[in-house]
């Protein structure tokens, strides 16, 4: 700290210009592991006193864009206000204005600090100033694809952070739906268009948007859908993000309230009504859920498989549940019975624990017939095998499925 205040002194007795450029950069990198509050007070207070004119020359820009990013962050942590506050925010915007796109991205990756610690600038002017930038330079379908990567990511990131923690306070009302219209054409170009990391950005800012219910019934309702189109894309790592995302809308809707009895406001009929419309609705997402078992790469299924049991019991009832999971697992087309078999054994569990034991039975009993006539007989035997000690309620006849499991593994070779 001595030895970098006395490089970054006063401009009089100040060393070269790339020696205080470097100061900079090395004082921005580590103020990382700062744990002093007195550290980052003399990080604010040295970098106010290195901020260039406006319209400054190509080196004092690129002295900018390392004074902003560490001018943010120790702006955040001091909650400053006042002068320093109105500072900071000028230094922001004449970072965002700057002619380097460089510059431009250090602004934005530094206006993170602020928007999430909600200190150390004037937010209702950094609000507008990010907004219309946000509009000028991401909602505008245009321009979008002159940008770097680094670029989108940034922009992206501010936007679902302003969207997320800001809703109540921007002027413009309708930034929420544009965001996510705009979200969602982006993510379905194709996939030559988008880089992995853009869609994985977007995908998970739509995810914090619902977790932090930001979102308008409307905007949810688009974004359900983006998550079912996107679930059969045959890249694994888009469509595991396309999963993710369906799971959040449907733990954060209106059938998780009434799964929970949290809708007593609404007369019983209707409620009924609306009830049924939401299994059948939610029978449909779990069918293209099995769909992508049967599609999809064998660590695809696995990850699927790992999530359906959930599904069924938390949104599909007992019966529609236990019809399609049986004649999924009997289908000769699926590829990973083994799977299938675990998703009936966990669902059997999660009924032996509510006490359902009737419903097994009648299931057993139901579905037994059409176990028998499996071709061939080796396949009809492990698959009755796989039924049995699924719905025992021994939990040593249970502790048998480990086995029965690569008995058909062996089978399959």
């Amino acid at each position: 700290q001595e030895l970098f205040s006395r490089w970054l002194e006063p401009k009089s007795e100040r060393a070269p210009p790339y020696l205080v450029l470097q100061a900079v950069r090395a004082s921005t990198m580590m103020s990382d592991v700062f744990v002093e509050m007195r550290h980052f007070k003399w990080l604010l207070k040295t970098f106010i006193n290195l901020l260039p004119a406006p319209n400054g020359s190509m080196e004092e820009e690129l002295l900018l864009q390392h004074l902003v990013v560490g001018l943010c962050r120790a702006a955040a942590v001091c909650h400053s206000d006042g002068s320093t506050a109105e500072r900071v925010t000028q230094a922001i915007e004449m970072s965002i204005h700057a002619s380097l796109v460089a510059t431009q991205v250090c602004a934005l990756q530094g206006c993170l600090y602020i928007l999430e610690a909600r200190y150390g600038a004037d937010l209702k002017q950094l609000l507008s100033l990010l907004t219309d930038y946000s509009n000028s330079h991401l909602l505008n379908k245009s321009s979008v694809g002159q940008y770097s990567q680094q670029h989108l990511l940034s922009m992206w990131a501010i936007s679902f952070v302003i969207v997320e923690r800001y809703s109540h306070e921007m002027k413009d009302a309708a930034f929420t739906s544009r965001l996510v219209q705009c979200a969602i054409s982006v993510v379905l170009e194709e996939e030559d268009s988008v880089s992995t990391a853009v869609h994985h950005c977007i995908l998970h800012g739509l995810q914090r948007l619902l977790l932090s219910f930001s979102l308008a019934k409307q905007d949810s309702s688009a974004v359900m859908q983006l998550a079912v189109k996107r679930l059969n894309m045959p890249n694994s790592q888009c469509a595991a993000s396309a999963l993710t995302l369906l799971l959040t809308c449907m733990y954060t809707g209106k059938d998780v309230d009434r799964m929970l009895g949290f809708s007593n406001d609404v007369p019983e009929l209707e409620e009924d009504v609306s009830m049924m419309e939401s299994a059948i609705v939610s029978l449909e997402k779990v069918t293209i859920l099995f769909d992508r078992i049967r599609k999809g790469f064998p660590l695809d299924a696995q990850v699927v498989a790992a999530v359906l049991p959930a599904l069924l019991e938390d949104f599909v009832v007992t019966a529609q549940a236990m019809n399609k999971m049986v004649g999924e697992f009997m289908s000769s087309h699926q590829p990973h019975p083994t799977l299938l078999a675990l998703i009936m054994a966990k669902v059997f569990d999660s009924l032996r624990q509510r006490n359902q034991l009737t419903d097994i039975r009648d299931w057993v009993i139901l579905s037994i017939g059409s176990f028998i006539q499996r071709k061939p007989v080796e396949v009809a035997v492990w698959s009755l095998s796989c039924l049995f000690i699924s719905a025992s309620s021994s939990v040593w006849i249970r502790s048998l499925y480990p086995l029965n499991r690569i008995n058909r593994m062996s089978l399959d070779q």
